[in-house]
């Protein structure tokens, strides 16, 4: 694993810990992006677009 994939897992892993920190499921979150639990869980554990990635950030209000 490269220098950038241990950044993008290390982000992805705070973002989980910040969306179960405000309480939000990803069944809540997948419903204010508008898509479904899988795709939240595919964004949490893999290397999501950045448009769905702004998305998710947007939804757990991170930005």
């Amino acid at each position: 694993m490269d220098t950038i994939e241990k950044d993008i897992t290390e982000i992805l892993y705070n973002l989980r810990r910040i969306r179960r920190k405000k309480h939000l499921s990803q069944k809540d979150v997948a419903e204010k992006m508008g898509t479904t639990q899988q795709v939240v869980s595919k964004i949490e554990n893999g290397n999501p677009s950045i448009r769905t990635f702004y998305a998710y950030c947007r939804a757990i209000g991170v930005i």
